[in-house]
Order: structure tokens, then C-alpha cells, then sequence
């Protein structure tokens, strides 16, 4: 029994090797004190207007230089501090939407919901939805809307009551043949000027509510994002 007890507190006290690792990689992490200290500088402000206050910290240098690194030490820093939101988003996040989205969750997942966002951004993805699975759909519809260029913006303070209003939206060189398919479609589909505006430009759409909640937030936390 005594033997056991041994083996099972020097199982408690050992450490893994990836443990070791990062002990020994933190020991000769050296010469970044300046953009740490900058950093921790920034943290400490509470104003906007402070002389310390960083609007962009651009971390840059060969690859294997440690830049990822630094980031993530400044991350902790982030985490330490109280009334702090932080989000990473690194290349694997492709597209104005799928970046405001990434963020979004991030900040739920710290009990911090864009409430205007988020809404509408489940609006776009039902609607999306909608037409990927509608079997009715013009074929080659999906990809379409994923490629097409729409420009301008929709005029629809009468009403959507006839052809016209969706026709003024569409970018007629990018359409090509399948103009006509998604015209008739959407007007088939959809008879509400902002869900026809929110599938076909939904940057246009989501951007102004996304900063909208931000702004919001920023009122009362301190907004870290790393990028």
C-alpha cells in the first residue's frame, strides 16, 4: 500500500512533456518586453482618447520569428484583465460574413450576445437554407448567388409588386442566363423588400448591425481582437 501511495503522488507531481515544453519555451521567450509592456499599457486604459490607447497593434517579421507566440501572450494578458471581450480569428475564416459570425460566437461564448446581429444573421442562413434545399430551385440557383455580383442597393419604397424593383439590383453581366431564373424565383418566394435585400446583399445588410452591437459593447468593455 505504501509503495502505491508513493507511485501515485509522484504521478500527481510529474509533469507532461508538453508542460516541460512550454516552461522552457517561456524561459528564453526573450526580447518582445517593449510590445508586451505597450500592450499592457493599453489594458490599463480606460479611455479611448489616452495617449496610450492602441487602436492597431500590427505584430510582423519572417516566419518562425515568434509572432504567434506573442500574440497568444498577449492573449493571457487579455483574459487576466476584467470587462474584456476577445476574439482570435486566423486564415482559416474565409469572408466578411463568416468573420463577423466567428466573432459573434466568441463573444456569446463570454455571455455576450450581438443581439442585432445574430438575429439577422439566422434570418440569412433559414433563407439561404430555403433555396439549397428547394427542389424548385432554377438549377445551379445556389451557386449563382454565391458568385454573383449585386450592386447598388434596393429601391423598394413602393412595394415589391412587380419585376422591376428586384431587376434594378442585379449586376445583368455577372447574371448572365440565369438572370431571368432569379428573378422570377425570388419573386415567387419572397414578397418582403427586406428579405429579398438581406439573400442578395447580406454584407450590406449584416455589416451595419454587426458595428452597431459593437459600438454597444464598447460602452462597457474593453474589445481585444486579435486578427
Amino acid at each position: 500500500i505504501s509503495f502505491f501511495k508513493e507511485i501515485s503522488v509522484m504521478t500527481k507531481k510529474r509533469r507532461s512533456k508538453q508542460d516541460k515544453h512550454k516552461e522552457i519555451i517561456s524561459k528564453i521567450f526573450i526580447g518582445r518586453k517593449e510590445p508586451i509592456q505597450l500592450f499592457q499599457k493599453h489594458l490599463e486604459c480606460n479611455n479611448p482618447d489616452d495617449a496610450n490607447f492602441i487602436d492597431i497593434l500590427n505584430i510582423h517579421g519572417q516566419g518562425g520569428v515568434g509572432k504567434t507566440f506573442l500574440t497568444k501572450e498577449l492573449m493571457v494578458l487579455v483574459k487576466k484583465k476584467k470587462l474584456t471581450l476577445v476574439s482570435y480569428i486566423d486564415e482559416d475564416i474565409i469572408g466578411s460574413l463568416e468573420f463577423m459570425n466567428a466573432i459573434s460566437e466568441q463573444f456569446l461564448q463570454q455571455g455576450k450576445k450581438l443581439e442585432l446581429f445574430d438575429e439577422r444573421y439566422r434570418k440569412y442562413l433559414a433563407g439561404k437554407k430555403k433555396v439549397e434545399t428547394d427542389p424548385h430551385a432554377p438549377k445551379g440557383l445556389v451557386q449563382f448567388l454565391a458568385k454573383t455580383i449585386v450592386k447598388g442597393s434596393l429601391d423598394l419604397a413602393n412595394s415589391v409588386s412587380g419585376l422591376r424593383e428586384v431587376t434594378q439590383v442585379i449586376d445583368k453581366d455577372a447574371a448572365g442566363e440565369h438572370a431571368g431564373n432569379l428573378i422570377e424565383y425570388i419573386h415567387k418566394k419572397w414578397t418582403n423588400k427586406d428579405e429579398i435585400e438581406l439573400l442578395l446583399e447580406p454584407e450590406k445588410v449584416l455589416t451595419p448591425l454587426f458595428l452597431e452591437d459593437l459600438w454597444s459593447l464598447e460602452e462597457k468593455y474593453h474589445l481585444c481582437f486579435f486578427i
